[in-house]
């Protein structure tokens, strides 16, 4: 953990806000809080957070309406968000939110506290990314099941274990509970465009280290004048043109074993 740094909890469940206070001051934190939006906002005014944890469903002020209020123009909020929500109301904020990670309740206490580690490592730009020697796991989100099971084949044929949706707003769903060691996103989805995906996962605390290929097998849905701006946004090389299934794997490796020697 990251001590001696401000926490601010916004929460109206206060047996919830006291418990979570305590941990944090004896883990060494500073911890603030408010018990709707709006308190949160009179706080803001003289406090400066290192991170707001923020449940969605509260009165007087919600949880959505505060994020919007500390937000600019593009969604982006002044400081690191932690979202706390009931799991059904995951694929909306996923969509709507650019936050720094979304817990689903009801969820393990140690949970939340991983995610606050994560969260400020990441604001300290420390890399955290989990070392696994490994790095088997792939999640691949595409929506033309006859070339999701074509590229997942490939991976499973070179001993990689795959989990796939075929939906943009199904990931944030998909890894509540295990991490993927690399994404594999396509790049048109019907529901959430693939860079808007691999945007928002970048901006979590959760998924920034983790590695993304975003892919398409279609020339005319690369536009080079917009893919160096998608490219530059996301921190990613470039967008993969990918002739058959077996390229993906060869990028998906390249972009495991970039990842590796960036350990080293």
């Amino acid at each position: 953990m990251i001590q001696g740094q401000t926490i601010l909890i916004i929460d109206d469940e206060k047996n919830f806000v006291s418990l979570v206070k305590g941990r944090l001051e004896k883990k060494g934190y500073r911890a603030l809080t408010a018990f709707n939006g709006q308190q949160g906002l009179d706080l803001l005014e003289k406090e400066r957070p290192d991170l707001i944890i923020l449940d969605i469903n509260m009165p007087v002020m919600g949880g959505i309406e505060f994020y919007r209020l500390i937000s600019d123009d593009k969604s982006i909020p002044k400081y690191p968000v932690l979202i706390l929500t009931a799991r059904a109301e995951l694929r909306k904020l996923f969509s709507e939110i650019n936050a720094d990670g979304f817990i689903a309740k009801p969820f393990e206490a140690e949970r939340l506290y991983a995610d606050i580690d994560l969260i400020l490592r990441k604001k300290a730009e420390k890399k955290y990314y989990p070392k696994n020697k490994d790095r088997k796991n792939v999640l691949l989100v595409e929506d033309k099941i006859s070339f999701l099971d074509k590229i997942a084949q490939v991976f499973v044929d070179s001993g990689y274990t795959v989990k796939s949706s075929s939906s943009g707003l199904d990931v944030l769903e998909k890894i509540i509970e295990d991490l993927p060691d690399l994404f594999l996103i396509k790049l048109s989805l019907p529901d959430l465009a693939g860079d808007i995906v691999a945007t928002k996962l970048k901006k979590m605390a959760r998924t920034f280290d983790i590695p993304l290929v975003l892919y398409t097998f279609d020339p005319t849905k690369i536009d080079y004048m917009v893919e160096n701006k998608i490219c530059s946004k996301i921190g990613i090389e470039k967008i993969i043109l990918a002739k058959n299934p077996s390229e993906l794997l060869k990028e998906g490796e390249r972009a495991l074993k970039q990842t590796r020697d960036a350990e080293k």
